[in-house]
């Protein structure tokens, strides 16, 4: 092989290992969706969920107006991955229900950042004792890092801390609209 096609399939394979992937937004419509679907535009799934198991770190889900309720949306685990998961208009607008049976999000050891904007949070419930991860009836965040940006907690408790519990985490919190710990 001459030297030159050496240098250019070294090149080659080099630069492939170098380009980034390349983000994708995955949506949620809790009316028509389906969780079969792929959730990409056009094909959204039925649960946030279900869009967290889909998507791949740097992704963005985009959860449409209406009401959130079930198994499949409450108690969310982003996991390892760095997401985004937003709503498409607002918190007025996109409600996650828990119905007091869990919490909305659990972030827990999570090594990546997760960023949630633009949600009601509601009738999150979480009474377990501390040491089993008890408290933070809408939100749960240990050893994690997490922005969470224009939300409103609704209705929400827990055993230690009634709408989140923060333990030993980096979190940044701006609450709907955008006031210090707008809580109800």
């Amino acid at each position: 092989m001459s030297t030159y096609r050496s240098f250019a399939l070294c090149t080659v394979i080099v630069v492939s290992l170098t380009i980034p992937a390349i983000a994708t937004d995955y949506y949620v419509d809790g009316n028509i969706g389906d969780d079969s679907n792929s959730g990409l535009e056009g094909f959204p799934k039925k649960s946030i969920s279900a869009a967290i198991t889909a998507a791949s770190s740097n992704d963005t889900i985009i959860v449409y107006d209406g009401t959130y309720i079930g198994p499949e949306n409450r108690d969310l685990e982003p996991g390892s991955k760095i997401l985004t998961i937003q709503s498409f208009s607002g918190p007025d607008a996109c409600i996650i229900d828990a119905q007091g049976l869990g919490r909305a999000f659990n972030i827990v050891t999570a090594p990546a950042e997760t960023f949630i904007t633009g949600f009601t949070i509601r009738n999150g419930d979480n009474q377990q004792t501390f040491s089993g991860g008890g408290g933070g009836g809408a939100f749960f965040i240990h050893l994690s890092y997490c922005t969470i940006d224009n939300c409103i907690i609704e209705d929400s408790t827990g055993l230690n801390g009634g709408a989140m519990l923060i333990r030993n985490s980096g979190a940044t919190i701006w609450l709907a609209p955008r006031k210090q710990y707008q809580l109800k």
